[in-house]
């Protein structure tokens, strides 16, 4: 397909246009639209009175090695009554600011939203906005940062609400110091719907400390070479990268999640975990785990346990030709009893609650459940108990 661009170009270093006075090497602007074949295909689909998208460019190409960059789609609807479609597109924008040599980014993007009909489904998305700024590191990385926000979506079928989001945002850091990367991503959310449970307020950090940057460097370089190998020659490349990736984090690297917390229907989920490498030397990638330490701490309520060990239980009886006893899950071949299927969950959803507890793999405080974890000398231990897999046998 062909897609036509009416361009028009301005030469500086004086231009004159609807901002008023600009100086610089030059200007343009133009806007793209459908191919022809689109077009014609909408024109005879859509009612009438539809209006096609179109984008929408400027360029500004400044003194100084940068150039300006925005861009616009306007609103537009597409609407087929005899197809139940409707499409109504609210408008975007975006601008950047990128220098010729591509060491400096940096821009936003907004768009207001679109309302999607199809038959018996409608798709709702509220406002989305992002906005970075990014600058080449010597080494050839991208540091900065960047923010994104959603302010709402909202699926629907036959009337029904399916699922829905409100008030999702993020921001993310990424820096190098004495050629150690860190970075840090937050996420943060106001509510959730999905099936018609509530989910939300809910929050998430997780961070990367002392990365050595120089063997990322290295890596990244070697992963762009393999891309060029196929079959056994790819596989036998990416082995190599091995040691490299020790060697990423052998300077003390830190990765952690300081923070995670969900509520839900049945009560706060929260947690977080930190696994970290002392700053030595390693002469062979099998040494990570040993050397590795880390904690880990878990905290749900009862009810919200109790109901993912249900699910579970079920999904697992649901698979099985034959129900289990309910003395054992792990005997499919037992004859089935004339208990119910849910009398069944329930049954061996308690049992479970009390094997936790048992086993050590979670402690009871009032209503709600602890796992607190450390990792150490190669050795997994939960609430003060070495780990054994016996503590989440089904």
């Amino acid at each position: 397909h062909t897609l036509p661009l009416t361009l028009s170009i301005t030469h500086g270093p004086l231009m004159l246009g609807a901002h008023g006075l600009r100086m610089g090497l030059g200007c343009a602007k133009g806007q793209l639209a459908l191919p022809e074949s689109y077009r014609a295909y909408l024109n005879k689909t859509m009612d009438t009175g539809a209006t096609l998208p179109v984008l929408k460019l400027k360029l500004w190409f400044a003194f100084f090695n940068r150039a300006n960059v925005s861009a616009t789609v306007p609103t537009f609807n597409l609407h087929a009554q005899p197809q139940q479609f409707q499409l109504d597109w609210l408008g975007l924008t975006g601008r950047s600011v990128v220098s010729l040599d591509l060491s400096e980014l940096e821009g936003d993007l907004k768009a207001r939203g679109l309302f999607l009909k199809r038959a018996n489904t409608e798709l709702t998305v509220g406002a989305l906005s992002t906005d970075y700024t990014l600058h080449k590191s010597l080494l050839g990385l991208y540091t900065g940062t960047a923010h994104a926000s959603l302010k709402s979506l909202q699926l629907i079928t036959h009337k029904q609400i399916q699922g829905a989001i409100q008030g999702l945002t993020s921001s993310s850091v990424i820096g190098i110091q004495d050629d150690l990367l860190e970075g840090t991503l937050k996420l943060s959310l106001a509510g959730a719907t999905m099936e018609g449970q509530h989910y939300g307020p809910g929050h998430l950090i997780t961070m990367v400390q002392r990365v050595d940057a120089v063997v990322l460097t290295k890596i990244r370089q070697r992963m762009n070479a393999i891309q060029t190998l196929d079959g056994l020659s790819r596989q036998k490349a990416l082995l190599t990268l091995l040691p490299d990736l020790a060697h990423l984090i052998e300077k003390g690297a830190v990765f952690s999640i300081p923070t995670f917390d969900l509520q839900t229907p049945q009560g706060l989920m929260e947690g977080s975990v930190m696994l970290s490498m002392p700053n030595e030397k390693l002469t062979s990638p099998f040494q990570v785990f040993s050397k590795l330490k880390g904690t880990g701490h878990v905290h749900l309520t009862e009810l919200l346990l109790k109901n993912m060990v249900a699910d579970a239980v079920r999904q697992r009886l649901e698979h099985m030709t034959l129900l289990p006893a309910v003395a054992d899950l792990s005997s499919p071949s037992v004859a089935p009893t004339e208990k119910t299927l849910e009398e069944q969950i329930q049954l061996l959803t308690a049992k479970r609650m009390a094997a936790f507890l048992e086993t050590g793999l979670f402690v009871k405080k009032g209503t709600d459940f602890y796992l607190d974890a450390s990792l150490e000398d190669g050795r997994l231990s939960v609430n003060g108990k070495l780990f054994s897999p016996a503590m989440l046998a089904f």
